[in-house]
């Protein structure tokens, strides 16, 4: 999938660049996601939310493309520049989940400048994160109810543990939702130790079941003092430890080294603990990593990635 052409479609919407338009439909062909700045060009093609693309004229292309999954089509509309659409596949667990269809004038192709992905990520994570939240809240508004009217000790405890659970996934969808807009970052002053209770509190309610594979290291910088947006940091490690723990095989374990560097810098390392493995270096975890290397260079610090070590130089006061 041409990426950079999507992504630049998409985000730049708001600020009227784009000149025609994307849409997103299921695997039946339903659309479900339309972004338009040529509205006639949507009108003509008869896209709309709702609408099944079988019964449009661009119905024919999405045939051509089951077995490639990804075509560029030219389309000349009569005294008009020449378009191009591009079609892909969303994949899901191996199987087609929907399609992604981006229309754009034959001469942006040039033009456009390639970015990553993240853009597009962000939008649609956004977008679904919203829909969570909101059948989320009331759901946990009705358990606090019920844990208030009833007696009995076992359904309390059933209502507690659902409780739990329900937290953990707003947790999820909050951070998906911070990632992906942090904005303005303000640093303020807080002790290794500090944010060390914070990400590791993190870890115990977001992801329980991992923590027997993290293994943490502190020598003499418990007292250091950080200055940076804890939060931002907390949230950007949390996603490079869980994709880490992802990839662990058999016995290992995560190694989190705290360590006070020869400029007197506090780094995070973070590595296999008994053995030399190296870390997944697909697009999840080069997305991950692109974002803490962002909330780290908004605060003064950065990350260094090898294949098997990643190292955040965390900015101290």
């Amino acid at each position: 999938m041409n990426t950079h052409v999507i992504s630049n479609v998409i985000t730049s919407g708001s600020s009227g660049n784009i000149r025609c338009g994307v849409f997103i439909t299921d695997q039946f062909g339903t659309i479900q996601f339309v972004q338009f700045a040529d509205e006639s060009l949507r009108v003509s093609q008869g896209i709309a939310r709702g609408v099944n693309i079988y019964s449009t004229e661009l119905g024919m292309y999405f045939n051509k493309v089951n077995e490639s999954g990804a075509q560029i089509f030219a389309l000349n509309p009569p005294g008009l520049p020449e378009r191009l659409f591009h079609l892909s596949k969303i994949q899901e667990n191996d199987e087609s989940s929907g399609w992604i269809g981006v229309i754009y004038l034959k001469s942006d192709e040039e033009r456009q400048e390639p970015t990553h992905s993240e853009k597009l990520v962000r939008l649609l994570s956004m977008r679904r994160a919203h829909e969570m939240l909101n059948v989320m809240t009331p759901v946990y508004g009705t358990l606090q109810m019920l844990k208030r009217n009833t007696e009995s000790r076992n359904d309390r405890r059933l209502i507690e543990l659902a409780e739990k659970e329900l937290l953990k996934g707003k947790a999820h969808v909050n951070d998906f939702l911070k990632i992906n807009n942090f904005g303005e970052l303000k640093a303020t002053g807080i002790t290794v130790e500090s944010f060390i209770r914070i990400l590791q509190e993190k870890l115990n309610v977001q992801l329980p079941e991992a923590v027997p594979y993290v293994i943490w290291r502190f020598p003499e910088v418990e007292e250091i003092q950080l200055k940076m947006e804890p939060d931002s940091v907390c949230i950007a490690v949390f996603f490079l430890l869980k994709k880490c723990i992802d990839y662990l095989k058999g016995a290992g374990k995560i190694c989190l080294s705290f360590e006070k560097s020869e400029s007197d810098e506090v780094q995070l390392k973070i590595r296999h603990a008994y053995q030399t493995a190296s870390f997944s270096d697909d697009e999840e975890m080069q997305f991950y990593t692109d974002i803490a290397k962002k909330v780290l260079q908004k605060q003064g610090g950065y990350l260094h990635k090898s294949k098997e070590e990643l190292v955040l130089h965390l900015p101290v006061s």
